[in-house]
């Protein structure tokens, strides 16, 4: 398997779209939002193929990411600054399990998932599209290597 937009936008259309049989429903707190949208992010980073990670490390950076946005995820305008940093946190958190002699660098630089959040989308669908694109976007700017070998790759 490999990074993929489209699991994202599959996962923001199961937060957005009612009519959806696997609608996960309109969560009613803060700690609600962010494990909804760290079980997305978990849905997406459990795809990578490169580099090679072991699967034990998303129950840990999926706790991460709650952790770190639950804070101001339901503060008004920060959803997006929240959002932002648990996608960088579970990032960070998935190079502990980077399977040697593999090493990784996540994205230095957040998705600034506000460009897409403050623009208007007509639908649940277009929200959808431009997150699942952003996000993706965003996780292939990670890197790593496997020595000896020169080469530096983006995540996969």
């Amino acid at each position: 398997m490999v990074l993929s937009p489209t699991v994202m936008q599959t996962e923001v259309l199961k937060m957005t779209d009612e009519s959806r049989g696997d609608f996960v429903g309109w969560p009613e707190s803060a700690p609600e939002t962010a494990a909804n949208w760290a079980a997305a992010c978990r849905a997406f980073f459990t795809q990578i193929s490169a580099p090679p990670i072991n699967p034990a490390i998303h129950g840990a950076a999926e706790q991460a990411f709650i952790a770190a946005s639950v804070g101001t995820i339901s503060v008004p305008g920060g959803g997006a600054a929240a959002l932002d940093l648990g996608f960088q946190v579970y990032a960070a958190t998935m190079i502990a399990g980077v399977i040697p002699p593999a090493i990784a660098i996540p994205p230095v630089v957040p998705p600034l998932l506000a460009t897409v959040l403050i623009a208007p989308v007509p639908s649940a669908q277009g929200v959808a599209v431009t997150l699942g694109a952003k996000i993706y976007t965003w996780a292939i700017t990670g890197t790593f290597t496997v020595p000896p070998a020169p080469a530096v790759l983006p995540w996969l």
